[in-house]
């Protein structure tokens, strides 16, 4: 049986991701909050992002301005959703 997390992306319980998207703390944070859907459909935006702001991720400041939208992607920047009592 496949683990389920509550995914605040898709606002339901979806499959979790077996392993970190990447390494660290963000990978860590990642791999606890969100789906596999939802990391699928922010590979999608990304590439989209990229070419539409024409991000060169070599430089400093365009990886910055990635990481912010994936950061407003998904609601990292907001507390956890607390399970009823």
């Amino acid at each position: 049986m496949e683990k389920e997390i509550d995914c605040p992306v898709l606002g339901k319980r979806a499959p979790a991701m077996l392993v970190a998207p990447f390494p660290g703390k963000l990978g860590k944070e990642l791999l606890g909050r969100v789906s596999q859907p939802a990391f699928a459909q922010w590979q999608e935006l990304q590439v989209k992002l990229i070419n539409e702001y024409r991000l060169d991720l070599s430089q400093a400041k365009d990886r910055r301005q990635l990481l912010k939208h994936l950061r407003e992607f998904f609601h990292l920047d907001e507390a956890p959703a607390r399970p009823d009592r």
